[in-house]
């Protein structure tokens, strides 16, 4: 990461003391961090100080964050509120793995009280050691971002009017603030991932998909103008295709039976098979089945 020497870390009084031990293992891998609070164990609310964390890598201060509560979940309700944070509870070393390969977490959260130091210093050695695998999972989680939600955040932030505060009615000092406060929010919300050629269906559609004279019975789950995503309804068989190969498929879309071929760019196997396709076939009619799914999206 572009700031890798620099993580931001907060917790509240029930994960104090698990905060100044990972604030040693941090000293370790030679990683500078801020501490944020709390300061002790006195008794204090988690919202404070995971709010500060949060914040830091919603706005881009701090590319990573690290935040502790009593046993993670209120961390994570916090941080999750937050535009471009994707706060992940970690409760073994591979759960952290995947939570950086395939969700690009910013924030990993702890337990305190459900999280032995020994444990959480594996735990933070494989988020660190980690990195984003992107390719499909970048589509995945760009499309955490809702473009609905960014739309009527941005209309409401709009509707403000910064340039219109009266500044004979306010501190000069506070109207400042105030207006770039909104700019930096208007920025960070048309500061839009969505691929404008990417769309998740609203719901699966069957698919018998042919290789080598053989029939898979399968699901389309993703969609877009250049392939598509599938996966087996089968989950205890494996693909007779490999990365490369071209196959055939028959789309039931809800507007109808479509057929159409494509080559295999990537095989998934460690959950459930599935993988995806870059479209090599497709008809040409407007009226096609799969052509008019694509538009209605």
């Amino acid at each position: 990461m572009a700031k890798a020497e620099s993580i931001i870390i907060g917790s509240d009084h029930a994960g104090y003391e698990l905060k100044e031990k990972i604030k040693k293992r941090l000293h370790t891998h030679g990683i500078v961090y801020k501490d944020v609070g709390a300061p002790s164990e006195s008794p204090t609310d988690y919202p404070v100080y995971i709010s500060e964390v949060a914040s830091a890598v919603s706005s881009g201060e701090f590319e990573r964050g690290i935040a502790i509560d009593g046993i993670g979940v209120g961390a994570s309700i916090v941080a999750n509120r937050y535009p471009k944070v994707r706060a992940a509870l970690c409760a073994d070393s591979e759960i952290a793995r995947l939570s950086r390969a395939h969700n690009d977490a910013n924030i990993l959260v702890l337990g305190g009280w459900t999280t032995s130091a020994w444990h959480a210093e594996r735990i933070l050695d494989a988020w660190l050691s980690t990195r984003f695998e992107g390719g499909r999972h970048q589509r995945r989680v760009a499309l955490i971002d809702d473009s609905t939600t960014i739309k009527i955040a941005l209309n409401l932030i709009e509707s403000l009017e910064a340039d219109k505060f009266p500044k004979d009615k306010i501190d000069e000092q506070l109207h400042s603030f105030v207006v770039k406060g909104i700019e930096k929010l208007t920025h960070m919300f048309r500061s839009d991932r969505r691929g404008r050629q990417e769309a998740r269906l609203s719901e699966a559609c069957p698919t018998t998909v042919i290789f080598g004279g053989q029939k898979h019975a399968a699901i389309m789950t993703d969609l877009s103008a250049e392939g598509a995503q599938f996966r087996l309804n089968a989950t205890n068989r494996k693909p007779t295709f490999k990365t490369g190969d071209e196959i055939a498929l028959e789309i039931k879309t809800p507007y109808g039976l479509s057929s159409c071929g494509g080559r295999v760019m990537w095989i998934e196997t460690s959950f459930y098979p599935s993988w995806g396709i870059t479209f090599t076939r497709l008809s040409n009619d407007k009226k096609d089945p799969l052509r008019s799914l694509m538009e209605s999206m």
